[in-house]
């Protein structure tokens, strides 16, 4: 690796255009970073003197703008001159300059009078000096120059070419130079080095990287240079000695550039929060399929739509990515560990690789679709990460990652026994972050809104917009689905894990502990009624905690007799199911109907992880609380609607309001409680009534008036 101490004023411009443009750090952004290193120089050894900050229209004179804005915010009254064509000025120039004046910062544009001062802050050129200075520049930086001040030069003094440190005509010498990113050739030599003064490199943000990636990629990196020696050699001799030195460069910039790479990636991964606008950037500018060639390629496969509603293999990628992200800065275990955070990562980027290789066109679904591409997306990572020096422990974790991801997919679909699941586990690879990644994978998809098809439509505006809202209706259904179906999936494969690390001979006990494990996963479970207090959802755990308690003390009110603890039994595990099947909110009708045949796969499942004495026992309560017909059973529903009617009721109606309920779906529900519990009946419909008249609670002729 290539250590830079300085650079040229050229590639310091390059590096802040890469910064800017590729790693979507704003313009202004660098501005301020910088700015606040001057800033705060002035405040704390300056504050006292009578400053003028000099100008020009550029991005270094919009650097002495913001700097001036600092100090006023400081309590300082600095004086500030610009001297420059004002038509010619950047944008980030005038916008400084606006917002400096409404602060009410005054400015004097008189390029004929240097103001007094005891401190000057030199921000009239920086590093994009390339010519000799003429006109009003001259004299005004020669007269500055004979002034008795203490002189901050902000980047490069002024007149000093940051590329050669050649004087371009008077120079503004400093007493002290603060530059940003790295120190520039500059100041190290010509008359940039006794210009100078004393140098300090303030970091504002650019990784390292950049500059020797930019330095690499450009065919001009003087460090790995291969010098030929003149020598009275004959032509072919000159001409292999030549070929044979650009060779050695080209592959020293190479691995170079490679390198430089890895680290890109790497600091991409750990410090942007939305990771694919990077590559959605190196997409634009045509350095995606330059430098990762494997993933530039997935931009050509279509996804199964069916299942997909991205246009693309790459844009899914993307999608998988930024939840990957989003998981592991969540994650306790993932944001602890800076290696593991890395290998996730890469991980979720690299998952799909192979679909650019191995698709099959669907006559079904009329699309394509990835076949078998789990082993050739494996190969294809191992080769990207090799290329950009990877270690072999990363690249042994990914490759595993990317080989089983589609395991936990497979694993919730088919239902294996535990000893299957521990067989495809026997990789050098983390299950929980398989696990993870296989969530990411699903929960990922159709996270953006759809684009419509605006080209069909432009001559109606109108029918454009339906077609785009209709569209984007069809990502948030797609949003939802794979999201609860990611959830039952993680809910599924975490509870195999767990069983798998269960160790005991006594083959009852490990069976009844497995079961023990998995009604863990209640806790999971977010239902649609809110605690009390409105400050959360509850899970199904504390729902059936709150039943039980309820029957124990409300049995009394059955007008039937009933068997308590079978009561109490029914309310604990009767929402167990829900731990593959998940939630399905009592109102919503369309999910209602497949709740049925999901909970009774669920039951088979779940229950039959016990002995199966017990298994069947569980499984007979859970059918006879389903059946509705029993004493227990009527008084255990009772108990099961009342408790969230009281929850929401107490704070404040949000899921009633949030999903449009009417008081008709409340009685529906409740057809049978008042021959069940008259007294608990009567409560609840007035309950029902108040929150009618409250606005909490539509009445039904009014709900068919909205629809």
């Amino acid at each position: 690796m290539t250590q830079m101490e300085h650079i040229t004023g050229t590639l310091a411009k390059a590096g802040d255009r890469f910064a800017i443009d590729l790693l979507g750090i704003p313009s202004l952004l660098l501005m301020e970073r910088a700015s606040r290193f001057v800033a705060d120089e002035v405040l704390e050894h300056h504050r006292d003197r009578r400053t003028l900050v000099l100008c020009g229209t550029g991005n270094n004179g919009a650097d002495g703008i913001c700097i001036a804005r600092m100090l006023r915010e400081g309590g300082m009254e600095p004086e500030v001159l610009v001297c420059g064509d004002l038509t010619r000025a950047s944008w980030e120039f005038l916008r400084q300059l606006s917002d400096y004046r409404a602060m009410g910062g005054g400015v004097r544009f008189d390029d004929t009078a240097l103001p007094e001062a005891e401190l000057i802050v030199d921000a009239a050129f920086g590093i994009g000096l390339n010519r000799p200075l003429t006109g009003p520049w001259r004299e005004l930086l020669a007269r500055a120059d004979e002034r008795k001040a203490y002189r901050i030069a902000v980047d490069v003094p002024s007149g000093i070419s940051a590329d050669t440190g050649e004087a371009m005509g008077p120079v503004l010498r400093a007493d002290l130079t603060l530059t940003f990113g790295k120190n520039k050739t500059g100041l190290v030599s010509g008359a940039g080095k006794a210009a100078a003064g004393e140098v300090r490199v303030c970091d504002i943000g650019i990784p390292d990287t950049v500059y020797r990636l930019l330095q690499a990629s450009s065919g001009d990196a003087a460090s790995a240079q291969v010098s030929v020696q003149e020598s009275a050699v004959d032509a072919a001799e000159d001409v292999a000695k030549n070929a044979a030195n650009d060779a050695a460069k080209d592959a020293v910039q190479n691995a170079e550039l490679q390198h430089c790479l890895r680290e890109l990636l790497d600091w991409a991964f750990l410090n942007l929060e939305i990771p694919s606008e990077f590559f959605y950037r190196l997409q634009r500018a045509g350095k995606l399929e330059q430098w990762f060639p494997e993933l530039s390629a997935l931009e050509d496969v279509h996804q199964a739509r069916v299942y997909h509603p991205e246009k693309d293999a790459f844009v899914h990628t993307m999608m998988v990515l930024d939840k990957a992200a989003e998981e592991s800065r969540n994650h306790a275990a993932l944001a602890g560990d800076r290696s593991r955070r890395l290998r996730f990562l890469y991980a979720a980027l690299l998952h799909d690789l192979g679909k650019a290789v191995s698709t099959a066109y669907d006559e079904e679904k009329q699309d394509y679709r990835a076949v078998g591409h789990e082993k050739t997306g494996a190969e294809l990572a191992e080769g990207l990460l090799r290329r950009i020096g990877a270690d072999e422990d990363l690249i042994a974790w990914v490759t595993n990652l990317v080989l089983l991801h589609m395991v936990p997919h497979q694993l919730y679909k088919e239902k294996p026994n535990d000893k299957a699941f521990q067989k495809l586990f026997r990789r050098s690879v983390c299950p929980e972050d398989l696990i993870l990644l296989a969530y990411c994978d699903a929960a990922g998809t159709g996270s953006t809104e759809a684009e419509g098809d605006a080209d069909k439509n432009q001559g109606d505006a109108k029918q454009a917009a339906q077609d785009q809202e209709a569209q984007n209706q069809a990502a948030k259904h797609w949003r939802a689905r794979n999201l609860k179906k990611a959830e039952e999936n993680r809910r599924y494969a975490t509870g195999c894990l767990l069983r798998m690390r269960i160790r005991t001979e006594n083959d009852r006990l490990r069976k009844q502990l497995s079961f023990i494990l998995a009604a863990d996963q209640e806790k999971n479970i977010f239902r649609q009624t809110r605690l009390s207090d409105g400050c959360r959802k509850e899970n199904d755990s504390e729902h059936a905690w709150h039943l039980a308690l309820m029957a124990m003390l409300l049995s009394e009110y059955s007008a039937e007799p009933v068997d308590l603890l079978k009561v109490i039994m029914m309310v604990l595990i009767h929402d167990v199911v829900e731990i593959d099947a998940g939630d399905t909110y009592a109102y919503d009708y369309e999910a209602l109907k497949t709740a049925p045949m999901r909970e009774k796969q669920a039951a088979e499942h779940l229950y039959g992880l016990l002995p199966a004495d017990q298994g069947q026992y569980l499984k007979g309560i859970w059918e006879e609380f389903e059946a509705f017909e029993t004493p227990e059973a009527k008084l255990a529903h009772t108990l099961d609607n009342l408790q969230p009617l009281m929850l929401t009721d107490a704070e404040g109606g949000t899921a009633w309001m949030e999903h449009g309920a009417a008081d008709a779906n409340i009685y529906r529900r409740n057809s049978r409680t008042g021959e069940t519990a008259p007294e608990i009946w009567a409560y609840m419909k007035s309950v029902v009534e108040r929150n009618v008249a409250e606005g909490r609670l539509q009445h039904e002729e009014e709900a068919k008036r909205k629809e």
